[in-house]
């Protein structure tokens, strides 16, 4: 017992958070980014199914890149609804998810750098 989940450690219990990793183009900030993802949620959900509660947590990449906490039960939602985001403030803008992790830093430390070589092709002496 002990709340600790059926196998008896805590690790087997899901977050209670989830952190994505959210780029949005055509946004002024972080509450830009927020708003752009509010919007898209109540486009797709509507009022009550948009109501996911979430807060920007951190701005990463000189504010390109934001990364908001959702309740882990949201995440989902949040992934579903980013894409139909069309405009934030009367401006066109553009969400993708990045990353989503069960922790600020998994999201925070995205590898740049696999992306760039998958781009590019092998480093040299792999190909």
């Amino acid at each position: 017992g002990g709340g600790k989940g059926p196998r008896g450690g805590a690790r087997d219990l899901p977050s209670r958070w989830a952190y994505c990793r959210v780029r949005a183009t055509g946004t002024q900030g972080p509450s830009d980014a927020e708003g752009a993802l509010r919007a898209a949620l109540i486009q797709v959900f509507g009022l009550v199914g948009g109501s996911v509660p979430m807060e920007v947590v951190a701005r990463l990449d000189h504010g390109q890149d934001v990364v908001v906490r959702v309740p882990s039960s949201e995440a989902a939602r949040l992934q579903a609804a980013a894409p139909w985001c069309a405009e934030v403030a009367g401006r066109p803008c553009h969400v993708r998810i990045m990353a989503v992790s069960s922790s600020a830093l998994g999201v925070a430390q995205l590898p740049h750098e696999s992306v760039d070589l998958a781009l590019t092709g092998p480093p040299e002496g792999l190909g």
